[in-house]
Parts: C-alpha cells; sequence; structure tokens
C-alpha cells in the first residue's frame, strides 16, 4: 500500500525541516514540501529504472540548497531513513558525527585511532572485534594509504603481550607473492 511511502515522504520533510537549524533560510512549510515533492515527481524525466528515478528526484529536491548542505542533507535523511527503520542506533548516528570520547591506552597506538577503536567498540557492528580473536593461522592484512605504516604499533604490540619472537612482517610488492604464500 501507500503507508510506506507516506512513512518515507514524512521521514524526509523532517529531515529537510531539520536544515533550518543550519541556516534560516532553509524554512519548509508542509504545503510547500508537498508542492516540491510533487513538482519533483510531475516534473523528473521518467524511468523504469529505480536508480534513475531517485537520481532525478534528488537533482529535482537539491535545487533550493547551498551546494555545501547538498551532503549534509543526503547523511541526514539517510540518517533519518535509517533510524525509522531501526537499522541505526543514536551511539552510530553521533560516532559518524563527532567521532568517538577519548579514552587513555598505552603509547603503542596514536590516541586518535584508539579513541575511534573504542567508541566502534559500541556499535553493534563492531562490538567484540578484538586483536584477541585473531588467530596464528590467520595472517593480518593491512590496507594503507600513502604515509601510513603501522608496523611500530605491531612491533610494539608484540613486544607487550610476549610474541615478538615469532611476529613476522612482509610488505607485499611487486615480486613478493611468492614470499607471501609461504
Amino acid at each position: 500500500g501507500y503507508v510506506p511511502v507516506a512513512v518515507r515522504a514524512s521521514v524526509l520533510f523532517f529531515a529537510l525541516n531539520d536544515l533550518s537549524r543550519i541556516d534560516p533560510m532553509y524554512q519548509f512549510s508542509l504545503d510547500a514540501y508537498i508542492d516540491l515533492f510533487t513538482y519533483s515527481i510531475d516534473r523528473s524525466p521518467k524511468s523504469t529504472e529505480l536508480e534513475d528515478r531517485i537520481n532525478n528526484l534528488n537533482e529535482n529536491t537539491c535545487r533550493a540548497l547551498f551546494e555545501r548542505h547538498k551532503l549534509l542533507l543526503s547523511f541526514h535523511m539517510v540518517s533519518r531513513i535509517l533510524f525509522q527503520a531501526g537499522k541505526m542506533s543514536s551511539l552510530e548516528y553521533f560516532f559518524l558525527l563527532k567521532g568517538g570520547v577519548v579514552v587513555a591506552f598505552s603509547d603503542w597506538m596514536p590516541d586518535e585511532c584508539w579513541d575511534n577503536v573504542t567508541e566502534l567498540d559500541k556499535l553493534p557492528g563492531f562490538h567484540g572485534m578484538a586483536w584477541e580473536e585473531s588467530v596464528f593461522k590467520t595472517s593480518l592484512l593491512f590496507v594503507l594509504s600513502p604515509g601510513v605504516d603501522p608496523t611500530a604499533a605491531l612491533i610494539q604490540l608484540a613486544i607487550d603481550v610476549k610474541m615478538f619472537d615469532k611476529f613476522q612482517s612482509l610488505s607485499l610488492g611487486q615480486g613478493q607473492a611468492p614470499a607471501a604464500e609461504r
């Protein structure tokens, strides 16, 4: 039926309405929202592809926004939709907005990294993930960005847990596949 569509339209209206907290220019009445929503549906090029229809609706709706606020609105709409569907908690939402709360840790990991790890552990999708769950039969693979090197932190961890004599590190690059396969 139409109830899911009405619920989604309501969620989107309140997400759009929240934009007035960012800039007073974003004050929409319910009538103006309904007119904009209807206009966007009527004026969007028709397509049988759902993704195309959503993109068309998004383009027509976002014309009323400053460019710098479009990504923010997209994030807020998705968050509201996930909240309504019970697929996002307030803990997850606030972590994505502002990061984590500081919890002290040892010297082997930068404070910012540890803060984010402790916050991630509170999220249901990440809860319980810990280095203790890794096993000696399974290699740990780090996909890194340029300039990032966790080697010193891993060596310090190996020393702290008295496993340095068993620690092996291999940087994969050209010609390293045979060594990695051993």
